[in-house]
């Protein structure tokens, strides 16, 4: 009888262990998951706030998505940011580490940005009903901050 009550002590103890292990490595884990995630969030590229020209204020669509795209000056794209609804104007924004295109892409010295309000959600195209700003910002300094870009055209 006493050794089947060690055994089963010591299996007891094992169990009781290994849960708290598991235990501490998983909140470990998620810790260094969630400050690796804030430092990512807190290396911002480039932000500021989106405008909209008042003209334009009754085309806008409750159910459109947000762009602003980070282009190279060559044209590529660097990051991209896509809000969600709802928000209200202006809408404030900041490119991080998370929005590259590719991680651990070299960014230029200097970025050409452009937003977009997007009836349809697609990234890739630019169709009739969307708000876009006429001229992107061009040569804008990576890491500024207080960036205004004012969506005035509608897409016809």
């Amino acid at each position: 009888m006493k050794k089947i009550y060690l055994n089963y002590s010591k299996k007891l103890f094992i169990l009781t262990l290994s849960s708290i292990l598991l235990y501490f490595f998983s909140c470990r884990s998620e810790q260094k998951a969630d400050m690796q995630k804030n430092h990512a969030q807190s290396q911002s590229i480039i932000s500021g706030k989106v405008h909209i020209s008042k003209s334009l204020e009754k085309n806008i669509d409750s159910l459109s998505i947000m762009f602003i795209i980070a282009r190279s000056p060559e044209g590529g794209i660097v990051a991209v940011k896509k809000l969600i609804p709802p928000f209200a104007f202006p809408v404030e924004f900041s490119l991080t580490n998370e929005d590259l295109m590719i991680s651990g892409t070299e960014i230029p010295k200097y970025l050409n940005l452009s937003a977009r309000l997007d009836k349809d959600g697609n990234a890739n195209r630019i169709e009739k009903g969307d708000i876009i700003n006429q001229s992107p910002l061009l040569k804008v300094p990576q890491r500024s901050s207080e960036i205004n870009i004012t969506l005035d055209k509608l897409v016809k």
